[in-house]
């Protein structure tokens, strides 16, 4: 398992150097989420025929399509169990690292950011701060000019945090 200096786990990468544990939501074909399944495992197969319904719809070479397919250059493919969670999985197999295209590597990548904020949540907290997530919006329409509402929602943004209060 690579790490960063600070002990905690590094990117994924192009390459399959550590496991995480995978999520449990189903998602329909039209990307809704239909719930939470309790067998891990089914899940995990979901995922893997997500994957390759992408790879049929993606164009041919595509960084999805090579994802736990190929093989890492400088080592032998292993089948390793996670020391924490008993459940098998490959090393030294490339990965795609795309979110947005790959089901098995959202899991991880979703996964290991979801540890990151908790982190960083409790960190603050125990900093004694509070933590709040905003979603600025402006209404708009289909005449509305992007570059203008963008530069307007700039312009408030830098408002908010100016002066003593921000």
């Amino acid at each position: 398992m690579t790490s960063t200096a600070r002990g905690r786990a590094a990117p994924l990468g192009i390459y399959a150097e550590t496991y995480s544990p995978s999520g449990t939501a189903r998602v329909s074909e039209e990307g809704e989420i239909l719930g939470v399944s309790p067998d891990a495992r089914s899940s995990r197969a979901e995922r893997f025929a997500l994957k390759s319904a992408a790879v049929r719809l993606l164009p041919k070479g595509h960084r999805t399509s090579k994802c736990m397919h190929w093989r890492r250059p400088d080592m032998e493919i292993q089948v390793l169990r996670g020391a924490t969670t008993d459940k098998a999985f490959f090393h030294g197999l490339q990965v795609c690292s795309m979110p947005w295209t790959c089901p098995v590597c959202a899991s991880k990548i979703s996964e290991r950011r979801r540890q990151e904020v908790a982190h960083a949540i409790k960190q603050a907290e125990h900093e004694g701060l509070r933590v709040r997530l905003v979603t600025p919006t402006v209404p708009h329409g289909l005449g509305d000019d992007v570059a203008k509402i963008a530069d307007m929602m700039t312009k408030a943004w830098t408002r908010l945090w100016q002066g003593k209060a921000g």
